[in-house]
């Protein structure tokens, strides 16, 4: 991700929005690889390094913007706050950002689909994908975190 933006910026001249079109390119490369029969990984270090190589500065804020939500357990919002950022300091490259969202929300849906696909409450079940990148959710406090791995 960091080496298609970078290249894209420093070599291409890409500026402003089209910095992320080679950024997409490679989260779906690392989402969906030809080599591992298109089963990769979420995509959230790929967008990371995106941000970083368009602006560190800018990118270490957001990335301090995200902690609150890893530390209440709702890291599966993370790259979305990571985008909301992006189409903050760059309101030019919204339409391919909100793509990029779009894309995210179509790995994680594929990870869970066959329980997305039973369950009777859709919504439910897209909302936790959504929020907690997984099909059910966390759980209701930090005692019972605890209770599971230290009991």
């Amino acid at each position: 991700g960091y080496f298609s933006a970078f290249l894209g910026i420093h070599i291409f001249g890409l500026s402003g929005a089209q910095v992320f079109i080679p950024g997409i390119f490679a989260i779906i490369g690392h989402n969906w690889p030809v080599f591992f029969h298109f089963q990769g990984g979420r995509g959230v270090a790929t967008l990371a390094s995106i941000a970083l190589a368009y602006d560190f500065e800018r990118a270490i804020v957001i990335f301090i913007a995200a902690i609150p939500f890893i530390i209440v357990r709702v890291s599966g919002l993370t790259p979305f706050v990571i985008i909301a950022g992006l189409i903050f300091f760059e309101p030019d490259a919204a339409g391919l950002l909100l793509a990029l969202a779009f894309i995210m929300i179509l790995r994680r849906l594929q990870g869970e689909w066959e329980v997305f696909r039973v369950s009777p409450k859709k919504l439910w079940v897209l909302k936790n994908i959504i929020l907690y990148d997984r099909a059910t959710a966390n759980p209701h406090s930090w005692k019972d975190i605890f209770k599971r791995h230290y009991s």
